[in-house]
């Protein structure tokens, strides 16, 4: 993907955290608390705010229309203007236990995709199979992931307010301060930064890298691609079934206001994130760690696109291209998934 720099300036104060127990024997934890000041490009959202499900709709049935782009853009969004925010964003760092590891000093700086928080990363179900902290861990490698904007324990500002640049701006800071020896536990100053993505957070750290040289000394980019003509916001959108958070499930979405969404329903997660077979345990253990997402975060993606072409770090791209394959036994395949 591709985009434009954000001025960003961080302040932090004091540091609050505490040693967890792990999952695993092998690593300790850190949660940490994080308060940041970041500048970045904002862009008001001037369309009236939806009160239902019904206008929410409704908007979304423009958003996607052939004409939008004439019709409806110049009524979106107000020129942008730099904005100075203060943010806490909570986080985790591991490390393995030894006081000697290969790859100890080389921390891998992960971001989640959208609709999710840093959750998945530490994954509770079948941590043997798909804890990505346990797994970088016993090789030898610290992790520092987190919870971004809008997520998990991290501040929770209007959905409206809540901007794909102001979550770069984030990322760009969080880095700054783990290079520097903050947020990391007994390790201090890493040698290494690898940052690794996973679909929004893949975009966001190919931005960051390809407007800041020398930031980072790898990436891991997954659930992305650079080509992205079959990824625009109209079928990234559509394919949301999108309600108002809090009328999906208003015990853990309550709080937020209308311009965070969610899917409708556990079958519409599943058309966004999963492809048969899979596990339908896996399945329901996603959806119960699922997050909202903002409106403006899908709308404005095209702000972070960066063509990162002075990079000249190691970056590895996994992108997960479906295809369409046939099966003797679709139909019982099918008749298994729920």
């Amino acid at each position: 993907m591709r985009f434009s720099v954000p001025l960003v300036s961080a302040c932090i104060a004091a540091l609050q955290y505490s040693s967890i127990a792990s999952a695993s024997d092998s690593k300790t934890c850190y949660n940490y608390e994080i308060p940041v000041e970041v500048t970045a490009p904002y862009f008001k959202f001037i369309y009236d705010h939806w009160r239902n499900n019904n206008q929410l709709t409704d908007f979304l049935v423009g958003v996607i229309a052939r004409n939008a782009p004439t019709a409806l853009a110049p009524f979106l969004f107000a020129a942008p203007v730099n904005k100075t925010s203060r943010y806490t964003i909570s986080a985790t760092f591991c490390s393995p236990k030894a006081d000697y590891a290969p790859k100890l000093d080389t921390v891998l700086l992960a971001t989640h995709g959208i609709g999710f928080d840093g959750t998945y990363w530490n994954s509770a179900f079948d941590p043997a199979q798909y804890n990505f902290v346990d797994y970088a861990v016993a090789k030898g490698y610290s992790v520092f992931f987190y919870d971004r904007l809008g997520t998990g324990k991290s501040t929770k500002p209007s959905g409206y307010d809540t901007q794909p640049l102001t979550q770069l701006a984030i990322l760009k800071e969080l880095t700054l301060l783990v290079r520097s020896g903050k947020y990391t536990g007994k390790l201090g100053a890493p040698k290494k930064i690898v940052h690794v993505g996973h679909s929004f957070g893949s975009v966001l750290s190919n931005a960051l890298i390809g407007r800041n040289p020398g930031i980072s000394d790898g990436a891991v980019l997954t659930g992305y691609g650079v080509n992205q003509t079959n990824m625009d916001q109209a079928s990234t959108i559509t394919g949301f079934a999108a309600r108002i958070a809090k009328t999906v499930n208003p015990s853990k979405f309550g709080k937020l206001d209308t311009g965070f969404i969610a899917t409708a329903d556990i079958y519409a997660f599943q058309q966004l994130f999963f492809k048969s077979p899979f596990q339908l345990r896996a399945l329901d253990y996603a959806y119960s760690i699922a997050a909202a997402n903002s409106v403006p975060e899908l709308l404005l993606l095209p702000t972070l696109a960066t063509p990162a072409t002075k990079v000249t770090i190691p970056v590895q791209v996994k992108n997960f291209i479906l295809q369409f394959q046939k099966y003797k036994k679709r139909n019982e395949r099918i008749a298994n998934i729920r």
